[in-house]
């Protein structure tokens, strides 16, 4: 959504843009295996099912933040669902000790009991000491169309600051905004 304010018929003030993905998992239950961090909620315990995307801005109130922890996420679905890829956008700005995780596994189950592998686990290819602000989007797909019931996210955080950072050994910072499945 890209929004405009006019007075006098002129433009007035800058256009704000408010990006949005429509997929499967709007509204699916979310429940967490970790926490994520008070400061950093994103709206709650439905903000990564929500169709709301963040910015380059990490305090635009759409990206939810995991201090010193992995994210560990389960989604379920009231229907059977299927997909052949899962999308999942996370963010790096580690002048504010925000790093892209090192690695994304996601798990599916028809029945809550037996778990797959939704596709390999997927290794961040991104240099932690990239400066500036971005946006990171891990895909994980499948060979063959999965039907499933519920999904299993988790997202490995760096853990601490490295050494070669200017706040080394504090807790490293993980974003995620939106898990699409497609």
């Amino acid at each position: 959504i890209h929004l405009q304010a006019f007075k006098n018929n002129k433009p007035y003030f800058c256009v704000l843009d408010f990006p949005l993905a429509n997929h499967k998992a709007i509204d699916a239950t979310v429940s967490y295996e970790s926490d994520y961090n008070k400061w950093y909620t994103a709206g709650g315990e439905q903000a990564l099912v929500d169709g709301k995307l963040g910015t380059f801005d990490f305090r635009d109130g759409n990206w939810q933040g995991f201090w010193g922890n992995d994210a560990r996420v389960k989604l379920s679905f009231e229907e059977v669902q299927s997909s052949k890829e899962v999308r999942v956008n996370t963010y790096q700005y580690n002048n504010s000790w925000i790093f892209i995780p090192t690695q994304i596994e996601l798990i599916y189950s028809a029945d809550g009991r037996t778990w797959n592998s939704f596709g390999p686990t997927i290794p961040s290819n991104v240099d932690p000491k990239k400066r500036g602000k971005f946006i990171h989007e891990f895909i994980i797909s499948s060979a063959e169309e999965v039907k499933f019931k519920y999904l299993k996210l988790q997202v490995k955080n760096l853990g601490k600051v490295p050494e070669w950072h200017e706040a080394a050994g504090s807790d490293a910072w993980i974003f995620i905004d939106e898990i699409q499945v497609k």
